[in-house]
């Protein structure tokens, strides 16, 4: 039996022998390769650099002597982003004929230079956007409003106007389903007060979005508001509108709903979540509870926001609705109450788009039978650009609309672009998407014909489900969410990085 140590040993020495083996000639000129390769290395291992250009403040000759520094010790190409952060601004605001001057100067640089050069898409290192994208080509999220109507005769009405952010506002559907009288709350709202004063209860009932009241954070800002006589209520369903003051990364966060039998004293009855996260959406916050009777409740928030509607029922809701449809982040707490959960049958769903007009008149004759009509359409979600230099900031493009993308892309790339893909054929130009820090959108032109086209049947008859409602069993419209959200994932996919990859192919750059 071989002895196991001088295994090892020959073992060793006959890997020796394989690797370094090599005649000596031969070994002091593979060193010398090694050597000659590692110092200067060839120029596809070299690291690229981040090369910020502060607020327009970039002249021509710091360029150069920013890119020759950079050659001399080793640096294989620069990753450019034109930001601001608090710098007073320079001479070359972005897009500007001496901005191009300078972008087109730093390009040819890197070609002299054996540099490669990589623009980020857009002012700002988050994400794509800038003040040339108009509201329309911005990101859009779904609002809607609600209106009751009576059937068996013709109606002539005008529903109410979803809210509209930046003066841009479309129609998406209609729909009408037969209404649920636990919706109604078997009262009405007499007294409101907020931050302790009385306030006018229309404001929180009305259904215009364009009315509300604004609340500060904690108790002493809360929402009370009181009934004619006790109701019966299993669930809030609260329209929310984020103020301005909104930290940029605020976590996920919950508001507080409270009851009262006697109106003095308060026991909490649910959390409603928020979810924050760059918040420029206006989530609808939901919440379900064990059925309560009582005449008096309270909301209290953790960041100041505007508060469009209230409404109790005493159907149960989808719980963190804003989250689960795209609205923000999923704040996960709580889950449904115990108990039969009544359900909308997806059957009595009536599309009538066809019968409301561009203003949002609906000529309809419905059913008899009481009906509640759901305008759903989209406006912009206003998030903009982060970090940018302080002409550059603007608002961010659909994330969803290869259209948008496209005039984003052409507008920011289009007066450099000849020069990038010059040095693109040598492989060295490219564009890149940083981070993202533009928080969520959850629609966009077109999106019924995607989401058929992409899940295999048509959104109309569960559109109430975004609203909160329960729609076929909560089974149902929790594989319907999930549907939803996952047709989000795919435009994201596919008609943002994916169409972002196609335009980078097509002018001759490496996407990033």
């Amino acid at each position: 039996m071989l002895n196991r140590r001088a295994f090892v040993a020959g073992s060793a020495a006959g890997a020796l022998t394989v690797s370094f083996g090599l005649p000596r000639g031969a070994e002091a000129a593979a060193a010398g390769s090694m050597d000659a390769s590692f110092r200067p290395p060839p120029p596809a291992p070299r690291p690229p650099t981040w090369w910020h250009w502060m607020n327009a403040n970039v002249p021509a000759d710091g360029i150069t002597r920013d890119l020759e520094a950079m050659a001399r010790v080793g640096v294989g190409g620069v990753q450019m982003f034109d930001v601001g952060v608090g710098i007073p601004q320079g001479p070359a605001p972005v897009l500007s004929p001496l901005w191009v001057k300078l972008v087109r100067h730093a390009v040819s640089e890197c070609d002299r230079l054996g540099l490669s050069f990589t623009l980020h898409n857009c002012p700002g290192w988050s994400s794509s956007g800038g003040p040339w994208v108009t509201p329309e080509l911005g990101m859009q999220q779904l609002v809607w409003s609600e209106a009751g109507v009576k059937g068996g005769a013709p109606v002539d009405v005008q529903l109410p106007q979803p809210l509209v952010r930046l003066g841009h506002y479309r129609d998406a559907l209609a729909v009408a389903i037969p209404a649920d009288p636990a919706d109604a709350a078997q009262g009405q709202i007499v007294r409101a007060a907020a931050g302790g004063k009385a306030i006018e209860a229309r404001l929180i009932t009305d259904g215009d979005a364009a009315t509300g009241v604004g609340l500060t954070a904690g108790e002493t800002g809360a929402l009370t508001f009181a009934f004619d006589a006790p109701v019966t209520a299993r669930s809030i369903t609260v329209q929310a509108i984020p103020g301005d003051d909104i930290p940029n990364f605020e976590p996920r966060t919950f508001a507080t709903l409270e009851v009262s039998e006697d109106g003095q004293s308060f026991r909490k009855l649910a959390d409603l979540a928020i979810p924050f996260w760059r918040l420029r959406t206006i989530p609808p916050l939901t919440a379900s509870f064990d059925a309560v009777k009582a005449r008096a409740f309270r909301l209290t928030l953790p960041s100041a926001l505007r508060i469009a509607e209230v409404r109790l029922s005493a159907s149960a809701r989808t719980a963190d609705i804003g989250a689960k449809a795209g609205w923000g982040r999923v704040a996960n707490r709580g889950g449904e109450p115990a108990g039969p959960v009544g359900a909308l049958d997806p059957t009595q769903v009536i599309d009538v788009s066809g019968f409301m007009d561009a203003k949002g008149r609906l000529r309809w004759t419905p059913p008899p039978g009481d009906w509640t009509v759901l305008r759903f359409g989209h406006t912009a979600t206003g998030a903009k650009n982060v970090a940018a230099s302080d002409t550059g900031i603007g608002l961010e493009c659909d994330k969803f609309s290869r259209a948008a993308l496209d005039f984003h892309f052409e507008k920011y790339f289009g007066q450099v672009r000849d020069v990038m893909r010059k040095l693109g054929k040598r492989g060295l130009a490219g564009a890149l998407v940083d981070s993202y820090e533009t928080g969520q959108q959850n629609w966009t032109a077109g999106f019924p014909g995607e989401f058929e086209k992409r899940r295999g049947y048509a959104i109309t008859r569960y559109m109430p489900a975004l609203t909160g409602r329960i729609v076929g069993s909560p089974e149902i419209t929790e594989r319907f969410l999930w549907d939803f959200r996952r047709v989000l994932a795919l435009l994201m996919e596919d008609h943002y990085f994916g169409r972002f990859h196609e335009l980078c192919n097509k002018h001759g750059l490496h996407s990033y």
